[in-house]
């Protein structure tokens, strides 16, 4: 093998290395955004779960769960608690201080630091409620880098027996648009 055969190998190896790392760093932003999204719906899914257990059901009637989203500075979390009990956390997730969130309702967007959604009711006639902001149909929360607001992840709930769709039931759905 010659000196110059061994630099075209070189640099035929460098060209395809600086082609791989954009795309390789795109797909590990992809990755953790939708690792992030699936966390999200999981923790809707779970307390959800929660809120329809029977034994719990059936040891107080009257309970219902607070999945809490909290946007203080560096630090974003989403919390599950009885609402009688709040300082008793059953599940949090910590989101990357790289990521923003931005909570959308069919009421408008949310901009305050922590928004709550309450499960009450028993499956299938379960309900959401929100506060602030109503969230009676819909609730879109869209998790995205802050550095780069075009790679984002959205999750939207459906909210049991929406005014307008009596028959659609609770749902949630993750995407990227």
């Amino acid at each position: 093998m010659t000196l110059i055969e061994l630099l075209v190998s070189l640099s035929i190896i460098a060209i395809m290395a600086g082609v791989a790392m954009p795309i390789f760093s795109n797909y590990q932003r992809s990755s953790a955004l939708d690792n992030d999204a699936q966390a999200v719906a999981q923790m809707f899914s779970y307390a959800r779960a929660l809120q329809n257990n029977p034994d719990i059901a059936t040891r107080n009637k009257d309970e219902s769960y607070v999945l809490k989203i909290s946007q203080t500075s560096g630090s974003k979390k989403i919390k599950i608690y009885s609402k009688t009990a709040p300082e008793s956390i059953i599940d949090q997730y910590i989101l990357n201080s790289s990521k923003e969130v931005s909570i959308s309702t069919n009421s408008g967007s949310v901009s305050d630091d922590d928004f709550l959604v309450t499960f009450s009711g028993r499956s299938p006639a379960d309900v959401i409620t929100c506060d602030p902001k109503t969230c009676s149909q819909t609730l879109a929360i869209k998790i995205y880098l802050s550095r780069d607001h075009s790679v984002f992840r959205t999750i939207q709930i459906q909210n049991t027996y929406p005014v307008d769709h009596p028959t659609q039931y609770f749902s949630i759905t993750t995407s990227n648009e």
